[in-house]
């Protein structure tokens, strides 16, 4: 029988097969077998720890996580701790993610996109961090609830909440092949305060303050960063009893030490 041969040499692929110099090389789930490429297993390992990272922010200010984060809370955070991570030290794909250094990337990061802080409420505020990093306080000075206060739903009061908690460097473990907490002994560790209710109608007239401590009051590491936020709740009082609005609730991370 005579042998045909094709003027027609194939190269690359056709639907699920794969052809170089008119032959075969390659059909269906072989594709998926391939090892991936330095470049992708880099970028795949700085991924996750990128996750772990953003995972460990929201875990310390996870007493507030159902009241106030969206959707995108945590891809959003995942852009911080990248923006961290292009700047680390150490081989790509094992650069650490110094939390530390670069903790003033945090400041004024909002956990919910739509209702923010910034937008909501404009009155100065102060924050205090204590040497040992273990206290916050926050101090809001006299301020007018119709001035400083921008909504438009009608409520009768407001309240601010302050969450604490901790998150330090993550590093690459060759071992376990995986990025991990370089110091997790007060990760579990948080705090969160309410003020009083405030009524909207004028002035404060007084100074409005928040103390916020770790519990047992660790000293933190070096690799440790204290991380605080503050948040807005908006109150309808009833009958004699206070009820909460889910819309223009927000909080934002206002220190980080």
């Amino acid at each position: 029988m005579a042998k045909y041969n094709s003027p027609f040499h194939l190269n690359g692929k056709l639907g699920d097969m794969k052809f170089k110099n008119g032959k075969v090389v390659m059909i269906g789930d072989e594709f998926g077998k391939r090892k991936p490429s330095q470049r992708a297993k880099e970028n795949g390992q700085e991924f996750g720890g990128v996750t772990i990272s953003a995972v460990a922010l929201l875990k310390a200010l996870s007493k507030v996580k159902e009241s106030y984060m969206d959707k995108t809370t945590q891809t959003r955070a995942g852009e911080i701790m990248r923006s961290i991570l292009n700047e680390g030290i150490g081989v790509r794909g094992q650069r650490l993610i110094d939390v530390v250094l670069h903790k003033h990337k945090l400041l004024g990061f909002e956990l919910n996109s739509v209702d923010k802080l910034e937008n909501i409420f404009t009155a100065p505020i102060s924050a205090t961090v204590n040497a040992d990093r273990n206290e916050l306080v926050v101090d809001i000075p006299d301020f007018s609830t119709i001035l400083d206060v921008h909504i438009d739903q009608p409520v009768t009061h407001l309240k601010f909440h302050l969450a604490i908690g901790v998150v330090g460097n993550h590093g690459f473990d060759i071992n376990i092949s995986k990025y991990h907490s370089l110091n997790d002994t007060n990760a579990a560790i948080r705090c969160l305060v309410s003020s009083t209710e405030i009524a909207i109608g004028g002035m404060v007239g007084q100074t409005t303050s928040l103390t916020a401590q770790l519990p047992g009051l660790p000293v933190l590491a070096a690799d440790e960063v204290l991380v605080g936020a503050l948040g807005i709740e908006f109150l309808e009082f009833v009958n004699g009893n206070y009820y909460g609005f889910d819309t223009d609730k927000a909080m934002q991370i206002i220190a980080v030490e």
